[in-house]
């Protein structure tokens, strides 16, 4: 199997005073994938955190096959509400708004797997793309 892609994170905006004036605030960065592994965890968080682990994930490959990580380097997050992604471990963890998106890179890989929690009542669904080996 091989993977190819990108991680992408793009922020323009233009601050304006209403004359002419502007500033042109931007970061953008582009991690290239050509080599390792990407996963797909996706499902419901109530009002108790939710566990995914990444060995094995619930995500099939190309294949059929059911992938494994050993070491997550980053991760994107979504979630329809406002949510937490943290490793297991506690070291790394991030905060996403709703319907927003997150990007973490972990401190220990994620090699005990990561948590999903709500920040709110309710439910909410969620979204992890894993890239890692």
């Amino acid at each position: 199997m091989s993977v190819e892609g990108r991680i992408n994170v793009d922020v323009l905006v233009h601050d304006k005073d209403g004359t002419n004036a502007i500033n042109v605030v931007s970061l953008q960065n582009a991690t290239a994938i050509s080599t390792g592994t990407v996963a797909v965890a996706s499902g419901v968080v109530g009002t108790s955190a939710v566990s995914v682990l990444i060995d094995p994930t619930t995500y099939r490959d190309a294949s059929g096959n059911v992938v494994s990580l050993t070491y997550v380097n980053q991760i994107v997050f979504e979630c329809s509400a406002e949510c937490t992604v943290e490793e297991s471990s506690g070291r790394a963890w991030t905060r996403c708004p709703a319907n927003g998106v997150s990007v973490l890179g972990t401190e220990q890989g994620g090699i005990d797997g990561f948590v999903v929690g709500p920040l709110g009542s309710g439910t909410a669904t969620y979204t992890l793309v894993m890239y890692g080996s």
